[in-house]
């Protein structure tokens, strides 16, 4: 079985030297197999190449720079996809701005080894020192079985759906898996702010992919500037994020094998996502910002019953306004 990784990088920023950054992780890597680097160039302003070209990579590296038109982090890690070399059975993803821990592959490829298909592991998100599996309260071993030699690594035996939808714990950048199993597996291209990497975990489940873990930090997520991150709130960008959150988890209600109470707990996050799209709409209205007609329309189509009831969301929205106001006039007159 070969053991060589392709590592797939969408690549799409504002600002120069973060690019760089993830590579010289990667290029720090104990993992001794071949590894083959598709970075893809998804029309960014800073362009890629000069940040390739600062950092030095060992003989197992090949490094291949795709350009593209911007698409979006789903169709540029697609694009990758579709460029895989054939000897390579395993995929890493890492974002431009994310770095890993020089264990991460090697890590990765020994718990894969085990008869698993996906990896995931522990993170440290922008901002914060303390990890993702404590801040989301996940104990590795409540969720699996430990897969000795390894203190680290679990079998992953929990609801991987319920995981995912209620309390998401796998972050795209810790994550490999055996693309030889699921060679026809990609994103959709449709979600450019919200959703697709969760969907994407999410399919890789329905078609019976086993996940395996470690409860270590192996990557770590930096604040790039992004087009496909970098959202301000009320802003016409905002609008489609909440187009694709909206439109992800009717899909994940529609299309996936859910229990009762899964069900329960998307309708109720629907309803809250519908209530933000109202405060959003309402807040550019009352700012004189102007309504973007092109998001508005994608949104409305992405959720075909909000429109019904957008003038009651209005109006809870107009509420919730005074209601926020009235607080924040008592706590200064405290």
């Amino acid at each position: 079985m070969s053991e060589d990784v392709a590592v797939v990088i969408p690549y799409f920023q504002r600002s120069p030297g973060i690019l760089s950054r993830a590579l010289s992780s990667l290029a720090g890597q104990d993992f001794t197999g071949r590894v083959s680097v598709l970075i893809v160039d998804d029309g960014s302003p800073a362009p890629a190449d000069p940040e390739v070209g600062r950092v030095s990579f060992g003989e197992n590296y090949r490094i291949k720079l795709i350009r593209q038109p911007n698409k979006g982090p789903g169709a540029a890690r697609n694009a990758a996809l579709d460029e895989l070399p054939s000897a390579f059975r395993y995929v890493a993803f890492l974002d431009s701005d994310d770095e890993w821990l020089p264990t991460h592959l090697s890590s990765a490829v020994k718990a894969l080894s085990c008869g698993f298909d996906v990896f995931f592991s522990d993170l440290l998100q922008w901002g914060s020192s303390v990890p993702l599996f404590q801040r989301s309260n996940f104990v590795a071993s409540s969720h699996g079985r430990n897969l000795p030699p390894n203190a680290h690594h679990f079998a992953f035996e929990a609801d991987i759906f319920d995981q995912t939808i209620r309390l998401p714990v796998i972050g795209t950048s810790s994550v490999v898996y055996d693309f030889y199993k699921f060679p026809e597996l990609r994103f959709r291209p449709e979600y450019r702010r919200a959703g697709e990497d969760m969907l994407f975990w999410l399919d890789l489940a329905a078609a019976g992919a086993r996940f395996v873990l470690s409860n270590e930090v192996e990557a770590v997520y930096g604040r790039g500037v992004n087009v496909y991150a970098g959202v301000t709130w009320g802003s016409a960008e905002s609008i489609e994020r909440l187009s694709n959150e909206l439109l992800y988890r009717r899909v994940t209600l529609k299309e996936y094998p859910l229990q009762g109470e899964q069900r329960t707990y998307l309708r109720r996050c629907i309803a809250e996502l519908r209530k933000d799209v109202s405060l959003v709409l309402l807040r550019r209205i009352l700012n004189l910002s102007g309504l973007p007609l092109a998001s508005v329309h994608r949104l409305i189509r992405s959720d075909p019953g909000l429109l019904p009831r957008v003038p009651f969301l209005l109006l809870l929205a107009i509420f919730e306004l005074f209601a926020h106001h009235a607080r924040r006039l008592k706590d200064v007159e405290r």
